[in-house]
């Protein structure tokens, strides 16, 4: 994970935000509650309550106050494993979406309650694969760069596995034609006014550490 501005603009961009930075997919999460220990998680949290996103957040104290005073909904995510059809093992990491799910819960509208919809951090699902694209020194560009940071609007989770390739495939390749830079699905608006969306970007492999290094004041301002 990098940064993509300098320490004042995010800290800045965080502290008169007044909202945290949190996404959510209520379609592909809530069709895949199945695959889950569903006796462990009830009655404490039901398929409508089980939405997904990226564990790269920032939250506002108000919210981060909820999450600390919970004692009840993160003991049902520690004991919920997925079951692997093929293999016959299971993987634990329901967790991972623990805290969209409890201020789901919680707070219900999430846009009169602060939350902005989309993360802080930038990552490629293109690939739709568990995890998401490895930047390497072979796929990674100035051009890559610019575009993550230039984004104003975003891909709400719930598209990203459909609409994510067809929008972003430019990103690496400035030959290819253009298209939308992202979907006009949302805005990133933050204190009233149209911002950059992400403040970080993943998953860069050390490969890419120096051609980081070498263009950090060109690229990031620092």
């Amino acid at each position: 994970c990098i940064p993509l501005w300098p320490f004042d603009y995010i800290h800045d961009y965080i502290a008169t935000a007044h909202v945290s930075l949190l996404d959510a997919d209520y379609d592909r999460y809530g069709e895949a509650f199945h695959h889950y220990e569903r006796h462990i998680f009830y009655p404490d949290i039901k398929r409508e309550h089980y939405v997904g996103g990226s564990q790269w957040f920032v939250l506002q104290r108000r919210h981060a106050r909820i999450v600390l005073q919970d004692t009840t909904h993160y003991r049902r995510h520690k004991a919920s494993c997925a079951f692997r059809m093929r293999t016959g093992s299971r993987f634990c990491c329901a967790d991972e979406h623990y805290v969209q799910i409890l201020l789901h819960i919680l707070l219900h509208t999430w846009d009169r309650a602060g939350i902005s919809g989309f993360s802080s951090t930038f990552a490629d699902w293109s690939e739709a694969d568990w995890h998401p694209k490895l930047f390497t020194a072979d796929n990674i560009t100035a051009h890559t760069i610019r575009t993550i940071k230039a984004a104003k609007h975003f891909v709400p989770y719930k598209s990203f596995w459909k609409d994510f390739k067809s929008n972003f495939s430019h990103i690496v390749d400035p030959s290819l034609p253009q298209p939308p830079l992202i979907t006009s699905n949302g805005f990133c608006v933050v204190g009233g006014q149209l911002r950059n969306c992400f403040l970080f970007a993943r998953k860069f492999d050390v490969s890419n550490l120096d051609f980081l290094m070498h263009n950090s004041r060109t690229l990031f301002g620092f």
